[in-house]
């Protein structure tokens, strides 16, 4: 399990969330996973993050200044590639099979549904700035987990969706993004 961003150190409860999962996942691994600028915030909680087992990783982006010393001993690299096909032409299941999210169990979980990956979890957001529609139903992204089963839940996160049309899995996976500032251009997530 992975509590990520935004940035979760923005919140000031991230260690209740912390304690929330491991007493309801207490053999999971979990991880937080921040960006480091706000690193200071985690070290009065060293001693607890030990004792709850969460691993904490720091993502590897390209900051610049004085807001992390420790970055300079990182790789500067290249951003992870979205690669959206608006056309929604991909073979979703071949879409599926090839996907990187998909193999790594990247289940996003928001408001009591579980989408199998981030990219169906956030879409709605993507649809709304670049005024989109490509008529896919919440229902047929994620799985409300108060009327399923955990069986059924289970099936639903290994089984294509509609969504994987539109993921472009085979590009993705062989293309990064330069690091830059985004313009906020819809080729910055298309192919």
């Amino acid at each position: 399990m992975r509590l990520m961003g935004g940035e979760p150190l923005l919140n000031p409860d991230f260690m209740e969330y912390l304690r929330i999962a491991r007493r309801y996942f207490p053999r999971s691994h979990i991880c937080l996973v921040t960006n480091g600028t706000l690193g200071d915030r985690l070290r009065p909680h060293t001693a607890e993050l030990a004792a709850l087992r969460i691993n904490v990783t720091k993502s590897e982006y390209h900051i610049t200044g004085d807001a992390i010393d420790y970055t300079e001993h990182h790789e500067k690299g290249q951003l992870y590639n979205i690669s959206l096909d608006p056309t929604g032409s991909q073979n979703k299941d071949m879409a599926f099979h090839r996907c990187d999210i998909r193999q790594n169990e990247w289940y996003y979980f928001m408001d009591g549904r579980f989408y199998p990956c981030c990219i169906a979890g956030t879409i709605q957001d993507f649809w709304k700035y670049f005024g989109l529609d490509w008529n896919i139903k919440r229902d047929d992204m994620s799985i409300d987990i108060f009327t399923h089963t955990a069986e059924e839940i289970e099936a639903f996160l290994h089984q294509p969706i509609e969504l994987c049309r539109y993921c472009d899995t085979m590009y993705r996976q062989l293309s990064y993004a330069p690091f830059s500032l985004s313009e906020k251009k819809i080729e910055e997530w298309t192919v």
